[in-house]
């Protein structure tokens, strides 16, 4: 599997999409990936891992205090710097 999400994040690094960087979590414990991306971007990299299940757990949102579905949101610049901190761990 570690090899599976390499070569993922290769190929999402090669896909250009502003300001979402890739950070793929893989949790071998219950069979889960995370996946931080979002719309097509997330359906992208799903594709890449052959994930069939998606299950979304939040929407990038200006108004973080609204829900999209019943799906709670997060502003961007909260998103960037989680994205961020997570990008660094994996290195």
């Amino acid at each position: 599997m570690h090899s599976l999400i390499k070569e993922a994040i290769n190929n999402i690094n090669k896909i250009d999409y502003p300001c979402l960087l890739s950070f793929i979590e893989n949790n071998i414990k219950d069979k889960t990936v995370v996946i931080y991306g979002a719309g097509a971007f997330g359906q992208q990299t799903a594709n890449l891992l052959k994930i069939h299940k998606i299950i979304p757990d939040k929407f990038l949102d200006i108004n973080p205090k609204s829900f999209i579905n019943e799906i709670p949101t997060i502003h961007p610049q909260k998103y960037n710097k989680k994205i961020q901190q997570l990008y660094c761990q994996l290195l």
